[in-house]
Order: C-alpha cells, then structure tokens, then sequence
C-alpha cells in the first residue's frame, strides 16, 4: 500500500512537472515569436471604416499561422479617451466575419485584443509611440514596421519627418514602409514637390503609394492572363490586328459630400490620370519573362514613357446637371461664381512605340451615368468581307473579336474576362476559373449575347485586403513607384492646363444613354458627335474672349495669344503650316529650337498632334544655344528636345543637329574649335545660310538664346555662333549660342513669352521709348528679311 501511494506520489509529480515545462516551453515560444506592428493614422475616418480595418483582420488571419505576432495601433489627432471610444465603436460595427465560424470569431476576439489606441498629434505624441512599440519587441526580434497613412495629402511631410525622426525601427534589419493614399498632386509640379519633400525622410523602397483600382479582382486578372497566353495573344497584340482599346470607369453616383476636395481636382485628377493610366499599363507594357515585381515597375516605367502627351483637343468633357448648384451650397460659394470642374471626360492616348504606332486608347470615366461598369475592351480590326450577311451571325467571320476585362470586384453581376469565340480556349491562370453560371442568351454585354463570348470569373479578395497584403509581403507590384508617378503626370499635365477654362457639356444621366455624349476620333483629336447649338445658362456669365487666342500686335509685330496652350498651339499650327509649304517648294525645311521651359510645351504638342501629318523625313532641327554640358545631362537643352520630341517622331538621324559642346578636349573647349564646327555645318546645309524658323524663347531678365543682359556676345557681328559665359540661373560656366546674325538672318521668327511671372518684364518690352538691346537682348531680334511674331500668354500681358 505505502510502495502503490508512493509510486502514484512519484507519478503525479511527474505530471506536474511535465506540466510546468509544457507551460514554460509554451511561455518561452510567445516570447521568441517576431512581432510586425502596422500604425493606421487617421484610424477613424471613412476609408478605415469602410476598407482599412477590415483589411488588416484579413491580413491578421493570413499571417497568424506562421509564427508571427501582428500588433495594430489606431492613431488621429483626439484625445486619448475620446478617441479610443471612436475607435472601438468602428472596430464593433466595421470589422466581422463574412462566414460566422468558430475559427474566424476567435481570430476576431484576438484581433481586437491587438488594437491599441493612440494620440498622434505632436512630435512628443510619435515618440512615446514608438518607444512602445521598439519596448513592446524587446525581448523578441522585430519583423517590420508599417505606418498606412490615411489622411489628407498636406499632412504627408510632416508626419514622415516625425517617422524618419523618432520611429525608424532600431534594428537595420527591421523593414520600414510607408503607405499613402492619393492624391499624389494635382499637376506635375505639385507631385514633384511632394515627392523631393517625401524623399527628405523616406528610402524609395520604403513608400508605397496605394492605387486600391490596382487591387481589384478584375485588374489583377489582366497580367497574369497576358503572361499565361503570350505565345497566342503577343503576335496578335499590336497595330496591326487591333484596331483600338477602350479604358472605362463608369459611375451612378454624385460627388456630393466630398464637392470641396472634388471641384479641385475633378474626373481626370481622380480618376483618369491615376487609375486608366495605371490600367492601360497592364494592357499595353511588354510582358516581362516573370512577373517579379521589379520586372513589373520597370515595363510600365517604360511604356508610360512612350505614351505621347494628351493635348486639349485630344480631350473632351462634361458635367453633371445640378453639379454647380450642389458645389455653391457644399462649400457656400457667393452667387455668380463658376465652377468648370468636369465630372466626364473622355481622352484619346497614343503611344509612340513598335509595339502601339497609330493605335487609339480611348480612356473615358463618369460620375452620375446611367449604368456602373468598369471594363477594359481590346477590339481586333476585322479584315473578312461578308457581302451577304444583313446582320452579326454567331460564328461568323464578320464577328465582332474583342477580348474584354471588367474591371470589378468578386461576386459582381459581371464576370471578369469575355472573349469573342473566335479566340482559341486560353490558358488559365491560378484564380480564374470558366464561370458558366450567368444566364448566356439572355445576358448582354456591349450589345451582345454573352453566349458570343468565352466566360471567366477570377476569385480573389477585395481590393483593400489584396494591396494590404502586398504591401506587408513586399510585393511593390501594384504600388506606384516615384518616376511611374511623374511619367503619368507628364501624359496628363498639359491636357489639365488647356482645360482649365474649356466650358463642360452639361449632361444628365438619361442623356449619358442617348447619345448626348457619344464622341469620335478625328484623327489625332477628340470631339463630341453631336455638336451642342447653345450654350448652357450657367455659363453665358462667365464666358469671357479672353479664353480665345486672338491676333492684335505687340511692338507692331503680330501678337498671338491666349491660355498658355492656346497660344502653343497657334505657335505649333505657325511651325506646321511653314513646314508645308516649305517642303513643297524647295524639299526641306530648316527650324531652330531654343532651351529652356519655355519650349516644353511646344516640343509635347508637335511630337503628339503632329507626329504623323507633319514632314519630319524633310526636316532639319538646329539648336539656337546649348549648356555646356554633357548631352545626358539634365541641364541639357538637347536632353529636353530628345525626350520630349525627337524620340517620339520618325525623324532620320542625320537631320538632327546638336550642338558640338563636348568634343576631343572636353565642354566647349577653345582649341576644339566647336562655334565653328557648328557654323560650317550650317553653311552645308542651308541655303544661302538661312534658317526657314527660329523658335526663341525669353528669360526673366529679358535674355533670348544664351545672349545677356550687357555681355559682349550682343555686339558680335561677324560670328554665326558663339560660346558665352552663362547666366545666374544653372551652375554651369559658358554657354554655346547663334548670334543675332543668325537668328536676324532667319525667314520666320516666333518668341514665346509665358507664365505671369513674366508679367512686368512684358510691360516693360511694350515700352518702345525706353529701352534697348543691352538692357533686354531679346529686342535685339530683328529680322533683316523676314518676318517676326509674337506669342504671349494672357497671364504674361496681364489680361486675364
């Protein structure tokens, strides 16, 4: 009895003692496990409820598994009490499970357990912040830290400076990103400032700029698709089997409730310049031979590069009835203001490659339409000739072969990917499945039965969930990477200029269907087919002759101008129609561009509206004065004319003339003698030493070409090109530049005066009386047997 209590004694002291090392080995594994911490700032706001939280439970129960420990704070500005009650409200109502498990209620109690509360107003608030999180790692190795900001653009630089300043994770081997929403600037300009004030405190790698269009089912499918069936669809994809692709988003909804961020950037800001831009990348990019991620970035960077600049007249839009009357009220406007923010807009993009050379891509989106789809539509050219047939037949070579992406979410009433028949059967990608569920005969898509089609569905998460998970993985695939970004703003920024006093169609939503907005290309335009007879009463007030270009004269020479692109395009219209009758009547023609901003514009439009109708083959491009530097620089006149305008035309090579800065002992060196290597290749191709147009710019000092204020170079009389010292502006010694014997020589001249900086610089030059050549070069333009014009913008002569 005593050797059975005391073997049973033994016993259940073994037990607990196996119990006790089960309960510390377990114990010892939380506190080894990594911990990852994701900081949602402006945790209470509308797209932290409707998307953020949710996404982050789905990321929660994805990564649970694998022996990592996530840890969430939701920071705003409130108070600690008053935000925290916020906070837990929104967790209760807007996080759950779709399917009510066991499994996924019990991910949710400790999900929720995770989610601290904190105040991020001040420096001081960021750091106690952070000093938490690096204690709360301490005893266990830091996995990585992600700070998803969710709030207004203006308030990105300083919150990534108190990021930078106090929360870089201790640890170099701890990963840092940075998660922003759009809007990523309004114009080129503005995106380039925030970006130099993001790159202050953050690596490139460590910002994801989020595109949640990027995370929708739909256009997920539309690389993976490409990828999986290249061998079929590359040799088909191209100019010469399609005839044009069609980008669309449209909506049924208003913009009421967000009017005072909406009327500042309007549908092409939010939507077209962003995520159709981002779209048509996917379309158009070169397949990579996999689909890494910095495979991806570098396609689309390349692609975006090819696409030719939007103008005005490649662009049309509109505005939804009532949208003014609900503009004055949301952000009390005074009576007769005008708001010309279009809620429609359609652009037609070309893209100057082998691959795209002549192909339409039409991009369009909507507010309050009368139907909500977003699609992608590839349309084939239809080369069969049916005589007999009265109508589409099903399986008919004279069908309509289209290829078509929607662009929606899982469990829409529309699947994925439809392909016309014709089509052999593609290889599947993981993810999309043949969806035979729709009701074939009686479903129609674009006017067709969907029985025409082959049907796909994909079955992914929702956009959020998807992105957030990329993000936290690394996957940079579908963020946008700082040069995508301004590669798209460059394609955009000088339509946006040119619309900014374009008057909107005024639509409404039965009119969206009727035709009322049906548009055509007209060549390389864009215009509505059915031309308004009136203008809208809303308007009449606020129209003024000043939107339209008109000819006076400015010191008794022809004065042309306008809104900035307005006056280029008279310029480029100037520049076309010379060129014409040039080449008609003596086979080439010879033009002179100069450096600086003021061109840039010129050089977009004439490598876009003109790249196919203007001569270029019989075309000679000279330069009026060169940076000594070298040509890859970006100080380089020549760099700006290369990427702008030379790479985008089908000029010969021969025809191009740089300037000889860098030659056998260096930038503009004497000895090389390269003023006079210019000169005498001048002399060998011009006839009697004649420019057919000189294109000259002016600076703010009143300087054209590289001619000064009072330098020497104004006196010169016997050389045709010179090297002259630089002025204050660039960090670079001399200058090389034609002289006023040749620019004077020319047959036609054209000055661009733009920006309304330049406004009291304008009224001093319209001053005869008083000034002269030394003072302000640029009136030392003179033509001797020619003629000289003038091309202002209104903000420059002060009449706007």
């Amino acid at each position: 009895m005593y050797l059975r209590t005391r073997w049973k004694r033994v016993f259940l002291l073994g037990i607990g003692i196996f119990l006790v090392l089960l309960g510390f080995k377990t114990y010892a594994l939380d506190e080894q496990t990594p911990v990852a911490n994701i900081v949602l700032i402006g945790a209470t706001g509308d797209l932290a409820k409707k998307y953020l939280w949710q996404g982050f439970f789905n990321l929660f129960r994805g990564v649970k598994q694998n022996s990592l420990d996530l840890h969430f704070t939701g920071g705003t500005r409130l108070p600690f009490n008053t935000g925290n009650e916020q906070l837990t409200k929104i967790l209760q109502d807007s996080v759950d499970c779709q399917a009510r498990d066991e499994e996924c209620l019990d991910s949710l109690h400790a999900f929720l357990d995770r989610v601290d509360y904190a105040q991020l107003k001040t420096a001081d608030h960021y750091r106690d912040l952070c000093t938490s999180l690096t204690d709360r790692a301490s005893s266990r190795r830091e996995e990585g830290r992600i700070f998803y900001l969710s709030v207004p653009p203006f308030a990105y630089p300083e919150i990534v400076e108190h990021i930078n300043q106090v929360c870089r994770p201790p640890d170099p081997r701890t990963w840092l990103k940075v998660v922003l929403e759009k809007p990523f600037g309004s114009s080129l300009n503005s995106a380039q400032e925030l970006s130099v004030q993001l790159s202050k405190h953050l690596k490139e790698e460590e910002i994801y700029r989020i595109d949640h269009y990027l995370g929708k089912p739909g256009v997920r499918t539309i690389l993976p698709f490409r990828h999986s069936n290249r061998d079929v669809l590359d040799p088909l994809w191209n100019h010469k089997y399609i005839d044009y692709i069609e980008i669309a988003m449209k909506e049924t909804l208003d913009v009421k409730g967000r009017l005072s961020f909406y009327d500042k950037y309007g549908v092409i800001r939010d939507v077209m310049q962003n995520h159709l831009t981002e779209i048509l990348g996917l379309v158009a990019m070169e397949i990579p031979n996999d689909l890494n991620p910095a495979s991806v970035q570098k396609s689309k960077v390349d692609l975006f590069k090819d696409v030719l600049p939007v103008t005005s007249s490649q662009s049309v839009i509109g505005q939804y009835e009532n949208y003014a009357r609900e503009w004055m009220e949301e952000t009390n406007q005074n009576p007769g203001n005008v708001t010309f923010t279009p809620t429609f807009a359609a652009s037609i993009l070309f893209i100057n490659n082998q691959r795209w050379r002549g192909v339409p891509f039409v991009l369009m989106s909507g507010k309050k339409l009368l139907e909500k789809l977003s699609y992608v539509k590839v349309v084939f050219k239809n080369q069969a000739v049916c005589p007999t047939s009265v109508s589409w037949r099903k399986d008919s070579n004279c069908e309509a072969k289209q290829i078509v992406f929607v662009l929606s979410q899982s469990g829409s009433k529309y699947p994925h990917i439809l392909l016309s028949k014709s089509f052999p059967k593609p290889v599947l990608p993981r993810g999309i499945r043949e969806d035979k569920t729709f009701p074939m005969e009686e479903f129609q898509v674009f006017n067709r039965p969907l029985s025409d089609y082959l049907v796909y569905t994909a079955t992914s998460e929702d956009a959020y969930t998807s992105l957030i998970k990329d993000c936290f993985h690394g996957d940079r695939s579908n963020f946008v990477d700082t040069e995508r970004l301004m590669a798209s703003w460059v394609i955009w920024d000088n339509a946006l200029k040119g619309l900014q006093k374009v008057m909107p169609r005024i639509y409404s939503p039965l009119q969206s269907q009727t035709g009322w907005l049906n548009f055509e290309v007209k060549g390389q335009t864009l215009q509505y087919t059915v031309q308004e007879t009136h203008t809208d009463d809303y308007f009449q007030s606020s129209l003024a002759s000043s939107y339209e270009a008109d000819s006076s004269y400015f010191r008794n020479q022809p004065l042309y101008h306008g809104n900035a692109e307005t006056t280029i395009e008279d310029l480029a219209k100037s520049i076309f129609e010379v060129a014409v009758s040039t080449v008609e009547s003596k086979g080439k023609f010879h033009i002179a561009f100069p450096g600086g901003n003021s061109p840039k514009t010129l050089f977009s439009l004439l490598a876009s509206r003109y790249r196919v109708s203007f001569p270029w083959e019989n075309t000679h491009i000279w330069m009026v004065d060169e940076r000594c530097v070298p040509r890859a620089d970006p100080r380089s006149n020549f760099n700006s004319l290369q990427e702008l305008l030379l790479r985008h035309i089908a000029i010969p090579h021969f025809n191009v003339h740089p300037m000889p800065t860098e030659l056998i002992n260096g930038l503009c060196i004497p000895e090389d003698k390269g003023p006079q290597t210019y000169a005498a290749e001048m002399s060998r191709h011009l006839e009697r030493e004649r420019l057919d147009f000189v294109v000259l710019g002016v600076g703010m000092d009143g300087h054209t070409a590289s001619l000064f204020p009072k330098s020497a170079a104004l006196n010169e009389t016997f050389h045709r090109v010179i090297v002259t010292p630089d002025g204050p502006a660039y960090n670079v010694r001399y200058r090389m530049s034609m002289t006023y014997y040749t620019i004077n020589n020319a047959k036609n001249i054209a000055i661009i005066i733009l920006g309304s900086e330049k406004k009291d610089l304008v009224k001093q030059l319209s001053n005869t009386d008083e000034l002269s050549y030394n003072k302000y070069p640029v009136l030392g333009v003179k033509p001797v047997n020619g003629t000289l014009e003038w091309y202002i913008e209104d903000e420059a002569l002060g009449t706007t």
